[in-house]
């Protein structure tokens, strides 16, 4: 790889300053008391959608949905975090800006394989990483705040948790989902094949915590549609201590 020059080197440190101080945030739907918490590469971009198809969403602070709307139903989606690096591999290999920023910042060369991407993406810790890459429990837990959501839904089922959690908090004006999930545990296993010995014990190395939440779905024959709370919590919390 070629040398940077001074204005890539400034370039790198100013993105990852940004990255720094990227926080979660809600989209919150007041005329149906909802708020979706959203976690890049977990269907985010089909609930942006979503949101703003059927109200005109404000975007909150974990802080300000926790204080002024604590009763609304706070949702997100998570998955799991082998298949959505291989996702936010395939992001990345698009031809978008987003390679050349990885140059700047992580000093990642445009075009890298999958093997490559994991590990450059293992050595990169959670406080600047891209939120494409980044841990999802530092989505879902702060020690300021604690557990952000209070629904949690398996992308691995993402349809049958989302009737659940509609149903089961009584919001009955909400839209279907308007994108169909591929089937019980795709979206889990997709990650099959993707890997070897080598970068598979380097991707459960970096997202040793997101696994510890959230296990590994449907391809260990997990079929629960919601990860627990309770769960988030004490993983997170003994860790943040």
């Amino acid at each position: 790889m070629k040398e940077k020059t001074p204005w890539e080197l400034k370039r790198g440190r100013q993105v990852r300053a940004q990255f720094r101080a990227i926080q979660p945030v809600f989209l919150v739907c007041h005329e149906h008391r909802l708020a979706y918490l959203s976690i890049a590469k977990c269907a985010s971009s089909s609930f942006h959608r979503l949101m703003e198809g059927f109200c005109e969403p404000e975007r909150l602070s974990v802080g300000q949905v926790l204080s002024e709307y604590p009763d609304y139903v706070r949702f997100t989606v998570v998955r799991n975090p082998l298949a959505r690096l291989v996702s936010a591999h395939k992001e990345y290999r698009k031809p978008n800006p987003r390679a050349l920023l990885y140059r700047f910042v992580y000093d990642f060369p445009c075009g890298c394989g999958f093997g490559a991407f994991v590990k450059m993406v293992s050595g990169v810790s959670d406080d600047i990483a891209d939120p494409h890459f980044r841990s999802q429990h530092t989505f879902l837990y702060s020690p300021e705040h604690g557990v952000a959501a209070t629904w949690m839904l398996r992308l691995e089922r993402l349809e049958e948790a989302w009737e659940a959690m509609l149903r089961e908090t009584g919001i009955s004006d909400a839209p279907k989902l308007p994108f169909k999930n591929r089937g019980a545990g795709a979206a889990a296993q997709s990650y099959e094949g993707s890997y070897n010995d080598e970068t598979e014990a380097l991707a459960r190395e970096r997202y040793a915590l997101d696994l510890a939440i959230l296990g590994d779905g449907a391809s260990e024959g997990d079929d629960s549609l919601f990860v627990s709370p309770e769960v988030v919590e004490q993983v997170a919390s003994n860790v943040a201590e």
